[in-house]
C-alpha cells in the first residue's frame, strides 16, 4: 500500500511540474503580459543523428509531443518548449536571451530534465546551458501574435533533451494553440 501511494504521491507531483513548466497560469495580471500555449509534434531531421543523439537513442525521424509558450512581452515571462521525451518525462528547453527572453532565432538556452516524479534529473544535474537557432512562426509564415491559431517550428537544437553532446541540426514542429 505505501509503494502505491508513493507511486501516486510521484505522479501528481510530475503533473504539477509539467504544468508549471508548460501549461498555462494566470500570471498575466501578476506580470501584466500575455501569452498562449501550443502543442503538437517535433520530428528530428538529421540523417543521421550525431554520435552523441545516437548514444541517448535519439535518431533519424524520432517524434516528440512538444509544448511550446509564445509570450507577448518574453522580456518578462520567457518562452519555453517542453519536449516530452517517454510517458511523462519532460526536458523543457527555456530561452535565457537577456533582453528579449525569445526562442525565435539564434539563441541562448538552457534546458531542464524532469522525470515522472517531477524530479529534475540530469547529467550534469540542474540546467544544462545551452543553444538554438530556431524560427518559429505561424503556418503561414507570418510573425506570432495572440490570435494564431497554428505554428511551425524549424531548426537546430543543441543538447537536445537535456543530453549533452546530442545537437541536432534540423528539426520540423507543428502545432496548434491550446485553447483557453
Amino acid at each position: 500500500m505505501y509503494k502505491l501511494t508513493s507511486m501516486i504521491t510521484g505522479f501528481a507531483g510530475s503533473v504539477f511540474a509539467l504544468a508549471l513548466c508548460s501549461g498555462n497560469a494566470s500570471a498575466q495580471a501578476v506580470y501584466n503580459t500575455d501569452f498562449i500555449s501550443f502543442e503538437g509534434t517535433l520530428v528530428v531531421l538529421d540523417n543521421p543523428t550525431s554520435a552523441g543523439c545516437q548514444a541517448v537513442g535519439v535518431n533519424y525521424n524520432n517524434q516528440y509531443r512538444v509544448s511550446y509558450r509564445f509570450t507577448v512581452s518574453p522580456s518578462l515571462i520567457q518562452d519555453a518548449l517542453v519536449l516530452f521525451a517517454s510517458g511523462d518525462n519532460a526536458a523543457k528547453m527555456l530561452s535565457t536571451q537577456p533582453t528579449t527572453g525569445s526562442l525565435n532565432g539564434s539563441a541562448t538556452t538552457e534546458w531542464i530534465y524532469i522525470n515522472h516524479y517531477g524530479n529534475s534529473t540530469g547529467t550534469p544535474p540542474g540546467p544544462l546551458a545551452s543553444s538554438s537557432n530556431l524560427i518559429i512562426s505561424s503556418g503561414l509564415g507570418q510573425p506570432l501574435s495572440l490570435a494564431t491559431g497554428n505554428i511551425k517550428i524549424l531548426g537546430s537544437i543543441n543538447n537536445f533533451l537535456a543530453e549533452q553532446n546530442c545537437n541536432v541540426a534540423s528539426v520540423h514542429a507543428a502545432l496548434v494553440v491550446i485553447p483557453q
